[in-house]
């Protein structure tokens, strides 16, 4: 079943966590270009699965046990258990900070009836905060609640009409900061390994074609990628210089407010209750 289009980027979370597994390294421009394509492609997929897990049992919500399961389905056996075992870590300090947050408005509200001064000038807090996380869960929120187009040849029924849990988007990111996480870890290794601070998207193939789960994970998408990130060839017969590709800058490309809005539009617009 074809989806209908549609633009993500987890840049701003993808370039964080790159950072914290090697802080002394760099990124190219490419190689973070390259990434987010791998994340995007493997969390569209297993959105796919989770909506599809969903109309199958006619349910009219999509949870955290539909994207769990998703997982199973995408990921190969070891990637899916770390892959799922981190979101559900993610998913417990989630739930724990979102208790005390609404305990700290609820007991500010009790004392005098109004908000008290610090709270007052306080910036609202996102779930990717609460979470502990770096991806915008209002992107993974999008990326659940895609449109589908029915076919008429179809036998199952358009799953348009599913709605998505609050927890359900959160584990999502949490999978796809662990598939951030893994690539990056593999990829800055090999950027290390030929004595370079600068992680390239070269890394990036190399360490994918490293790891045999990884490359069952994205092989068709890297197949994909590789003819688009190839240098062009230069003239006179000069091989092209991938170390020309510049650094990604000190500030994550997506601005803060994106990912305010992304979050409160699209998820707290959902009052559907957090799953078990």
């Amino acid at each position: 079943m074809a989806t209908t289009p549609i633009e993500v980027s987890f840049k701003n979370g993808e370039y964080e966590v790159m950072r914290m597994i090697h802080s002394q390294q760099t990124v190219s421009v490419k190689a973070l270009s390259f990434v987010d394509s791998l994340v995007v492609d493997v969390l569209s997929r297993v959105s796919h699965q989770a909506r599809r897990l969903a109309s199958d049992a006619n349910k009219h919500t999509v949870t955290i046990n539909e994207v769990q399961q998703a997982v199973h389905l995408v990921f190969p056996e070891r990637l899916a258990i770390f892959a799922n075992s981190q979101a559900q870590n993610t998913m417990d300090t989630f739930l724990k900070h979102s208790y005390e947050y609404a305990q700290t408005l609820a007991e500010d509200d009790d004392a005098e009836g109004s908000p008290s001064p610090s709270l007052k000038h306080k910036k609202p807090t996102t779930k990717a905060v609460l979470a502990g996380i770096q991806f915008n869960v209002g992107t993974c929120y999008q990326l659940l609640k895609q449109q589908q187009k029915h076919s008429p040849e179809s036998s199952t029924t358009p799953n348009n009409h599913l709605k998505v849990s609050r927890g359900a988007p959160v584990y999502l990111a949490a999978v796809g900061e662990y598939v951030t996480a893994e690539l990056s870890e593999l990829s800055g290794c090999c950027a290390f390994d030929q004595k370079r601070m600068k992680l390239l998207w070269s890394d990036v193939v190399l360490a994918i074609r490293n790891d045999e789960e990884l490359l069952k994970l994205v092989g068709d998408k890297l197949l994909q990628l590789e003819s688009s990130f190839k240098p062009s060839p230069q003239p006179h017969g000069d091989q092209p210089v991938e170390e020309d590709d510049p650094e990604v800058p000190d500030r994550p490309i997506n601005s803060a407010a994106l990912e305010e809005e992304g979050v409160t539009q699209d998820i707290d617009a959902d009052s559907d209750p957090l799953s078990p």
